[in-house]
């Protein structure tokens, strides 16, 4: 099983061209359809549902329903969806590829656009703005798909190396299973678990299991377990990853809701945070 369709959330704020570079490139290797995706929410007053272009493949986008919103924002936000859309075509080369686009919150709208694809890809949010800016960690709970994190200014994720941060948790079974197609791709792949408070200490068995089912699907993995960390649990599978010469982690993606926002564990959170490198999540 490989990925068949890949989807990049395209920035409003955010020069997303070298993201945009990385899933071209990722496509092509998986021979995968690549899927751009962007939307920049109404700030004026008004109640109603904004759809159209995400269904249509359209540019644009048709207000629905409640009060009509000011017509103006609509044919500013609608015009600059069309040249995004435009822009995010003329850098796919000479491979087709899909476009989707509505006036919508980002989030919303790549979440729920992730229907169409096997892997979502995002950047940081470095505005806070919900209005134009997508949320990575509200991305991971709710796309049920894996998510690839790609910090600001890469344009290329080769994964001859990975790691892997593994916990046995629903989560990082998750990721590893979801990981398989770029695991594949990789020359070395090392597991890390690291025993801090609130990760269960493990005694080999667990992270031993994992490697079996990986070598299973042919991948070459080595395990390693810290049970003393000098750091955090993100700052170690950080530090690892740089004395391997990894420019991809995989993990689980941990979060729940409380009150209406999303509360992570301290490792995902230092992840989406802090990661010089891509990261694979999946809840």
């Amino acid at each position: 099983m490989g990925y068949a369709a890949i989807l990049v959330h395209v920035d409003a704020d955010e020069d997303s061209d070298p993201r945009t570079r990385l899933a071209r490139e990722l496509a092509a290797r998986c021979d995968a359809t690549l899927i751009g995706a962007g939307a920049w929410a109404l700030q004026s007053e008004g109640a109603g549902d904004i759809a159209g272009g995400e269904e249509h493949g359209s540019d644009g986008a048709d207000f629905v329903g409640g009060e009509e919103p000011d017509k103006p924002e609509v044919e500013e936000i609608s015009a600059w969806l069309g040249r995004l859309g435009s822009h995010f075509r003329s850098n796919a080369g000479d491979k087709p590829v899909e476009w989707r686009s509505a006036v919508d919150f980002p989030t919303e709208f790549v979440v729920r656009q992730a229907r169409a694809a096997d892997l979502v890809i995002v950047g940081p949010d470095r505005t806070g703005d919900s209005y134009r800016s997508l949320d990575p960690g509200t991305t991971v709970i709710h796309a049920g798909r894996p998510v690839l994190l790609v910090p600001s200014g890469i344009d290329s994720l080769q994964a001859r190396r990975i790691l892997i941060g593994w916990k046995n948790t629903r989560e990082a079974r998750r990721a590893v299973r979801d990981a398989l197609p770029l695991l594949r791709l990789a020359e070395e792949v090392l597991a890390v678990h690291v025993a801090e408070m609130g990760w269960q200490f493990d005694t080999g068995s667990d992270v031993e299991d994992a490697a079996n089912y990986l070598a299973r699907h042919k991948i070459k993995i080595r395990t390693k377990i810290e049970a003393k960390p000098k750091a955090s649990g993100a700052g170690e599978l950080l530090r690892s990853a740089k004395e391997q010469g990894a420019d991809l982690i995989v993990a689980g993606g941990y979060g729940r809701s409380r009150l209406g926002e999303f509360i992570f564990g301290g490792v995902t959170r230092e992840l989406l945070t802090t990661s010089p490198i891509c990261c694979l999540f999946s809840h």
